[in-house]
């Protein structure tokens, strides 16, 4: 006999509690990894926005990219909860990091907060650098072979799923959104489909508006040198705003729908391949990813996010001791 709906969600969310104290418990072992360097300059540059409550995730992340390459640079921008002790773990684990404000980033006319601090230093650094947009919950598990590709050709690339490959047009995403509205009783109230169901209006409140929209996550993105400027990235800002209202535009997930915006005006933009990328449970596969997201809707149903981190911590320190070896 199967259970209630109330019982059947309750032993998740105990399940889930579980998993995530379990994770809480192991993560601090990244602190006894050896140390990875990043490059002090280089043309490609991972840029994250973190805290306090995601830095040991951050080691994670950022020392599972490294670990196939010291080519990049990386930069960390502080979402004003870092103090000191973290940033001298930060300069110890990953030589040569370097740090950067919120408070320097110019934001312009666009929101404060939900992440925009993070798109607008990308807008920035884009002015001299392939940029790399990473989550703190993101590992890379295998060597990622296809992000090589895309920042060898200067190809923008987004992490998403096998429905959206590359960039629709504005009108088609508009049309479908409103068909998920329709079809499942939506009630709008998450900006993203909310926002998505007015952008064939986009263009009647800026002429310039992106031919494309592509429909990904901004948790791991890469956008190519010269690909963006404030002057586009704010006047999109400030026609979406018109669109669905400075209330709803500064909420928090208007920064990924501005992202996508953003990637689906490039050339050559796309997803990158799924399920070998992938945003965790969305959907649900059964073959291991080369980088996966473990987004936080669904980040510790599972053991996946703690097994994963640990089979990297087992190769990091793996790496160590053939070197000490090998001296």
């Amino acid at each position: 006999m199967a259970l209630p709906n109330y019982l059947t969600h309750a032993a998740h969310k105990s399940r889930t509690l579980f998993n995530r104290a379990l994770f809480t418990q192991y993560k601090k072992q990244i602190l006894h990894t050896p140390p990875l360097h990043c490059a002090r300059t280089s043309d490609t540059l991972i840029l994250s926005m973190i805290g306090s409550s995601s830095f040991l995730e951050y080691l994670i992340a950022i020392k599972s990219f490294l670990r196939f390459t010291s080519s990049f640079s990386v930069e960390v921008i502080s979402d004003g909860t870092l103090d000191r002790e973290h940033v001298d773990l930060l300069q110890t684990h990953i030589p040569n990091i370097r740090f950067s404000s919120p408070d320097a980033v110019k934001l312009g006319p666009c929101p404060r907060g939900g992440t925009w601090e993070r798109l607008l230093r990308v807008v920035e650094l884009t002015g001299s650098h392939y940029v790399i947009q990473m989550d703190s919950d993101i590992i890379v598990a295998q060597q990622p072979g296809e992000v090589f590709s895309f920042l060898r050709d200067q190809k923008p690339f987004a992490i998403g799923n096998r429905k959206w490959p590359a960039p629709v047009s504005l009108h088609h995403m508009a049309e479908t959104s409103r068909s998920w509205h329709q079809k499942r009783g939506w009630k709008t109230s998450h900006i993203q489909p909310y926002c998505e169901s007015l952008l064939d209006h986009l263009p009647d409140r800026l002429p310039c508006a992106p031919k494309g929209y592509l429909r990904a996550c901004s948790g791991f993105c890469g956008y190519p040198e010269g690909s963006l400027s404030f002057y586009h990235t704010y006047s999109l800002s400030e026609a979406m705003r018109e669109l669905v209202g400075w209330d709803r535009w500064r909420q928090w997930g208007s920064e990924q729908v501005m992202s996508n915006l953003l990637l689906g005006g490039m050339d050559a933009a796309s997803a990158l391949p799924w399920p070998e990328y992938q945003n965790f449970m969305e959907p649900r596969t059964d073959q291991t990813g080369k980088v996966i997201h473990f987004i936080g809707a669904h980040r510790h149903k599972t053991l996946d996010y703690l097994l994963t981190s640990r089979a990297l911590l087992k190769e990091l320190n793996k790496q160590q001791k053939a070197k000490t070896k090998r001296r």
